[in-house]
């Protein structure tokens, strides 16, 4: 997973309100023929900006992460959720979602990776 964000620079590429995703990328160029995509879903929290450049994942939280995500939700943070700690830097970063995946994608600019199924017309 690792090596998968090194050398990259990403964006803050997608979010859906109504369902809860967030999509982190960084979208395939000439010399590289494929996208990473940092994919959330059951998102209750964000602190980042729109883009970043090189980042790792921290599994470590701090206390005071802990607090600024639980002043933000009005409530005592819970662990049905989960807080992931993006770094970029010396700067940390937050999402507060129930599940995170990191993958290579070779969508096309603005396909999303995210599974869903939309019924139109009559069942």
């Amino acid at each position: 997973m690792k090596e998968l964000l090194e050398n990259r620079s990403f964006q803050l590429w997608f979010y859906e309100v109504s369902h809860g995703q967030l999509l982190i990328r960084s979208p395939k160029k000439n010399d590289i023929p494929y996208n990473i995509d940092i994919i959330f879903s059951g998102v209750e929290y964000i602190s980042l900006p729109i883009f970043l450049n090189e980042i790792s994942i921290d599994e470590q939280v701090t206390d005071t992460e802990k607090h600024q995500v639980s002043s933000a939700l009005g409530k005592r943070f819970e662990y049905n959720n989960k807080i992931y700690v993006l770094c970029s830097g010396q700067n940390r970063y937050l999402v507060c979602a129930s599940h995170m995946k990191i993958k290579a994608t070779d969508l096309d600019l603005f396909e999303l990776p995210f599974d869903r199924v939309i019924k139109t017309g009559s069942p």
